[in-house]
């Protein structure tokens, strides 16, 4: 079976023993699967655990502990009080939507004058711009509030603020030095590594600016966009833990009870109307994200944002049948970009190279950024994909990164060579001129290759249940009963992402046969089905 994986990368498995620090009284709680995965994830009090698993036990944090968000709150208030036009700057990704699509909803109750502004993707690019934001002033607009991006714009925001509007950034991206001379500048990684608040992504960090608006004013209700924050944060790969998690786990029973056409009507597509469960996170992750970012990936971002704000069901359902032909669309571009991309790794020598900086005329730039995700993956090297205009004479590239190799800092290294850049850890964009594309190729491959590691391209896979099968069914208990409880404890750890990924259960000592073992549609998996005592009902596992 072809994995795509390269057969020169190692490959590691790890057996996690039980921490010393197994808390009994949690195994008494919980179960002893869910405790020792607890102790692994480094929750080892009664405190700790409760908060992790049920929401009610947990304490949200205050808006106010944002830096510079009561002074953004001021002036928005001092906004709707002088009815001043008030334009939300988002970004085409997922969370930059749903943050539009949250302030929208949330400040046109409130009696806002407010309207909203995405850059295309192709043609303008990630954050603020010269000639849009020449646009939007010529509307009229007296205040920007930009959602998801910004910090990085302190040019566009010292020409608006020369011109009399006041700049509100609101995003989470990487931070420059020094700040943008906004108005203010709300972005949770000014806070302490430890805060509660510091994994917010573009979407939270609205919320909570919405938030602090409805407390301010003493109207209730805010709560009912948990919905669009739930999307955002599990969209955007955002670490589900402290606030993050809290707001997912509130989030997702709104969601299943949405009253937003265009989120029932995106909910009943991606189940094929048979949803007869509440989302998850899973189901954001792999089936309502990717039909809410193909439209900025290909079009124009705005129209996810009237499909998550708009009143009528019909348009709703029109706006979810053009995504899910877009979506179509985008599989075989990203298939495109894989193939010729994979076909100049071929004559790489990447034991020497150490990272993959491609470019070519033809590539669609709204799918770099899952092509070059796919090709870190197979190739276990941190990877950039550039896509060449040549009538502009610009090329736009989206790069993906391996744990612990920062694609920011080798991102900044190169700066002088760059028109554009910025990002997070994990994923960035840039602009080149193609004129020094090849400089920028060479200068940011070496850059990323002298970040990496042996141990970061090793795929390690970390244990966290074992379980031998021939061992239950000597001691005559019911093999699958067990793994029965293995997954309903587990389930309690719910929702599941980066930063709390799906625990990893090893079935030692059991051999499937034909009668009992298939493959996945993809190939990439196996599948086998286990029959226990009678009465015990048939479990199907992936591999």
């Amino acid at each position: 079976m072809d994995y795509g994986w390269r057969e020169d990368t190692p490959h590691r498995w790890e057996l996690l023993p039980t921490p010393p620090q197994f808390n009994l009284e949690l195994s008494r709680e919980y179960g002893k699967y869910a405790a020792k995965v607890m102790a692994l994830r480094g929750l080892h009090t009664w405190e700790q655990a409760q908060a992790f698993v049920d929401p009610e036990h947990y304490s949200p944090t205050p808006p106010a502990s944002l830096p510079d968000l009561e002074r953004a709150v001021a002036r928005l208030l001092q906004a709707r009080e002088r009815e001043e036009t008030l334009c939300i700057w988002g970004d085409f990704d997922c969370d930059g939507v749903t943050s539009t699509s949250l302030l929208l909803s949330a400040l046109q109750p409130l009696g806002f004058r407010v309207q909203f502004s995405i850059p295309l993707r192709s043609t303008e690019g990630y954050g603020l711009n010269p000639q849009r934001l020449q646009q939007v002033l010529a509307q009229g607009c007296q205040v920007i509030l930009t959602v998801d991006c910004g910090v990085g714009n302190a040019a566009e925001i010292a020409m608006a603020q020369a011109q009399g509007v006041d700049v509100i950034v609101t995003d989470h991206h990487m931070l420059p030095d020094p700040l943008p001379a906004a108005y203010a500048v709300v972005n949770p990684l000014r806070l302490p590594a430890e805060h509660p608040l510091r994994f917010l992504p573009g979407v939270g960090v609205a919320y909570k600016l919405a938030e602090a608006l409805y407390q301010a004013l003493g109207i209730p209700g805010v709560e009912q966009h948990l919905d669009l924050v739930a999307v955002g944060i599990v969209a955007d790969v955002a670490v589900l833990q402290r606030e993050c998690r809290y707001l997912v786990q509130r989030g997702l029973p709104v969601l299943a009870s949405t009253q937003r056409p265009g989120l029932r009507a995106l909910l009943a597509q991606v189940s094929n109307g048979q949803l007869q469960r509440s989302p998850t996170a899973q189901d954001i992750a792999f089936r309502i994200a990717p039909k809410l970012n193909v439209i900025g990936r290909l079009e124009d971002a705005s129209l996810a944002v009237e499909l998550l704000t708009t009143s009528d069901p019909e348009r709703a359902q029109a706006l979810v049948q053009r995504f899910v032909a877009l979506d179509e669309e985008r599989r075989q571009l990203t298939q495109q970009v894989i193939q010729e991309a994979s076909q100049q790794v071929e004559s790489l020598d990447l034991t020497r190279e150490g990272a993959i900086v491609l470019a070519e005329a033809g590539w669609n730039p709204g799918v770099l950024e899952i092509a070059a995700a796919r090709l870190v993956e197979q190739y276990r090297c941190p990877t950039v994909l550039i896509a060449k205009d040549e009538a502009t004479g610009l090329g736009h590239g989206s790069g993906r990164s391996l744990p612990g190799v920062n694609l920011v800092e080798a991102i900044e290294a190169v700066r002088p060579l760059l028109r554009r850049g910025g990002g997070h850890p994990m994923a960035a964009r840039i602009q080149v001129d193609l004129a020094c594309l090849a400089a920028v190729q060479l200068a940011l491959q070496r850059e990323l290759a002298a970040r990496v590691s042996p141990d970061q391209q090793a795929r390690a896979l970390a244990v966290e249940i074992i379980l031998d099968w021939e061992l239950l069914v000597s001691q005559d208990r019911d093999g699958v009963a067990e793994l029965d409880e293995v997954y309903r404890q587990l389930q309690l750890l719910q929702p599941f992402g980066h930063g709390n990924p799906n625990p990893v259960v090893a079935l030692m000592n059991f051999r499937p046969n034909s009668s009992n073992l298939g493959v996945s549609r993809n190939g990439r998996h196996l599948k086998f089905e286990l029959q226990g005592s009678p009465g015990s009902r048939t479990l199907w596992f992936w591999q």
